[in-house]
Formats: structure tokens, C-alpha cells, sequence
């Protein structure tokens, strides 16, 4: 697959380019993004943008305030326990009921 992606490239290229020797062009898109392009689908970036999308989360980050890592466990008004009691009354009512209806 990856010969016939550099095929399709040499072949897309100007006669005058510097990377149309396969040479050239195995050796740029072993060393650049391109090859990981390939491999992960992921969108290039040129090196201005790269630098700008670091320069935006740092000072995202300075103004927002750090990302949490571990989220706080979350705490209900009612504790466990009376939960437990509510919806034992609840259901066990609804049961309760069922076996009336049924014997």
C-alpha cells in the first residue's frame, strides 16, 4: 500500500520537483509528518501552526488554570444508607402489591 501511495505521489509531481527521485521522496516522507499522515490519519501541521496551537493551550492553560486530573467522587444530598432504606420501601411496597394482586 505505502508503494502504491509513493507511486501515486512521483507521479502527481512536477518533472522540475526536488522530491521526485523515489530516493528523495522515501527519504522526506520517512523524516516528516507525511509518513505519519499516512500511518494515523492524523491532520499536518506546519511549523507555525504547531507553534501556535502550543502558544494557545499554554496560555489557555495559564488563564482557565490547570486541567484537573482526578475528578472529584461526586456527593449526593442522601447518603447511602437512607437510599438504601427509601428505595427498599419504595420497591418492596411495589412487590408487595404485585403478590396481593396476583395470589
Amino acid at each position: 500500500m505505502v508503494w502504491l501511495y509513493l507511486q501515486w505521489a512521483l507521479a502527481h509531481l512536477e518533472p522540475s520537483h526536488p522530491l521526485r527521485s523515489v530516493e528523495a521522496f522515501a527519504e522526506y516522507t520517512q523524516s516528516s509528518l507525511v509518513f505519519s499522515f499516512r500511518l494515523n490519519n492524523q491532520a499536518l501541521q506546519t511549523p507555525k501552526q504547531k507553534q501556535a496551537n502550543q502558544k494557545f493551550a499554554k496560555r489557555n492553560t495559564r488563564i482557565q488554570g490547570k486541567p484537573r486530573a482526578v475528578a472529584k467522587k461526586t456527593e449526593y444530598p442522601v447518603s447511602r444508607s437512607w437510599l438504601f432504606v427509601l428505595v427498599f420501601l419504595v420497591c418492596g411496597g411495589a412487590v408487595l402489591e404485585l403478590v396481593r394482586m396476583f395470589f
